[in-house]
């Protein structure tokens, strides 16, 4: 584990409360989702890669491998040809254009408060 992935790591976990805080001092709607990612593969392609599937562990990340109606049940709009993924429970999905808007707001904000 090399220093800048050790720092993801570490803005990955502190995300959270950096999107509330964000919310809270714009009034917008959090950028964060609650929705955890995935990584997926296509059926043709024999599912998740054996080296994909080991990196998580490797890496000492929290990961579960997804098929079937689990994979479904979490993605529904999924194409059908995908058959499995890899659930990391602490990686989140961000909307960018809610945090720029919200942060945006947040400055002009803090900029009228002085």
């Amino acid at each position: 584990m090399d220093p800048l992935f050790q720092l993801c790591l570490a803005s990955r976990d502190l995300y959270p409360d950096f999107a509330r805080q964000v919310a809270e001092e714009s009034g917008s709607t959090p950028p964060l989702r609650a929705r955890h990612a995935g990584r997926g593969a296509p059926r043709r392609g024999g599912g998740v890669a054996r080296p994909a599937r080991l990196l998580p562990a490797l890496l000492g990340l929290a990961a579960e491998r997804l098929g079937g109606e689990a994979l479904r049940r979490m993605e529904p709009a999924l194409h059908l040809d995908w058959s499995e993924a890899l659930y990391l429970p602490r990686d989140w999905t961000v909307d960018n254009v809610l945090l720029v808007r919200g942060l945006a707001l947040s400055a002009t904000a803090w900029a009228r408060a002085f």
